[in-house]
């Protein structure tokens, strides 16, 4: 396994790098977590990421190549301002877990040495997950939660399983498609389906994120439908420079106070119409409750 891991693998890694996209506060624009994108997957040879952990997975090196990203990615997140107060969340392939040599903690020993509190790292979970849940998932997922790691379930909303990948798995964040949120304010249907997710997720004690926040438009109908947190090309595309993570976006800030004061004057503008209507007493007569109205009816219009 090693032979396999030095000779074909170790190079390739070092051309692997992380992009990083900044998760911000719907209402004040601070920085709330960074997501670890990785990069380089075409220059050595792969179609795509998943064909990537694919062949690693078939070579039986996921281990020792999950150690070398997650190190990758805990070095550049040490490089961007206050991080060992932000959110890491980190894709991986969940896959590891069937490995002959995994052994729990390897994760906890590399934050170690960047000092990264493991409650600020977030294990991205996706539906492939579903397929082959197992009590060996589970208690691996629940022996994470227990050292203080999060879990959030990636790419919600596109899946046939992500409610049974909710069921099982305990998590903390769901994070919305894009799917989902591209042109919401344009689609009832995709209003009416965030808007029980969010039920499920409050009623559960889940905090949702909206991934693939691209416009204005999109971002006034999250903050009216108390989203807490956004991520996306609206606020900053995928950099690899963790130089250039911001702790606060002005921008989601001023969008939101600008919002605000509309609202303040709209509600103003509402009370300006409103009447009042002296209550009646509780014996009145249904004749007394017509009038009362009629008499009021041509203030409503």
């Amino acid at each position: 396994m090693k032979h396999i891991f030095f000779e074909k693998w170790e190079k390739k890694l070092e051309k692997i790098d992380y992009a990083v996209q900044p998760i911000v506060s719907t209402l004040s624009g601070k920085l709330f977590g960074v997501e670890f994108l990785i990069r380089g997957v075409e220059e050595i040879g792969f179609k795509s990421i998943s064909s990537f952990f694919d062949e690693a997975y078939e070579d039986q090196v996921l281990v020792p190549l999950e150690k070398t990203l997650r190190k990758k990615v805990a070095e550049k997140a040490s490089k961007i301002k206050n991080y060992r107060n932000i959110n890491i969340f980190y894709n991986y392939d969940h896959r590891i877990m069937e490995m002959p040599d995994y052994t729990f903690g390897f994760t906890e020993q590399v934050l170690g040495e960047y000092k990264i509190p493991p409650s600020n790292w977030c294990l991205e979970l996706n539906e492939g997950l579903n397929h082959s849940f197992t009590a060996i998932y589970n208690k691996v997922l629940l022996r994470a939660k227990a050292s203080g790691f999060k879990l959030a379930i990636d790419d919600f909303g596109t899946g046939f399983s992500n409610f049974e990948l909710l069921y099982h798995s305990e998590a903390d964040y769901i994070k919305l498609d894009k799917f989902l949120i591209r042109e919401i304010h344009k689609d009832n249907r995709k209003i009416s389906l965030v808007s029980a997710i969010k039920d499920i997720a409050r009623s559960l004690g889940i905090t949702l994120i909206a991934e693939g926040v691209e416009t204005e438009e999109e971002y006034y109908c999250l903050k009216n439908f108390n989203i807490e947190f956004i991520q996306g090309y609206f606020i900053q595309k995928p950099t690899t420079d963790p130089y250039s993570i911001k702790l606060k976006y002005e921008n989601i800030e001023s969008l939101y106070n600008s919002d605000r004061r509309k609202s303040t004057g709209f509600n103003s503008r509402i009370k300006e119409a409103m009447f009042f209507i002296p209550p009646l007493k509780i014996d009145s007569s249904i004749e007394d409750l017509f009038t009362r109205f009629q008499r009021r009816t041509p203030a409503l219009y």
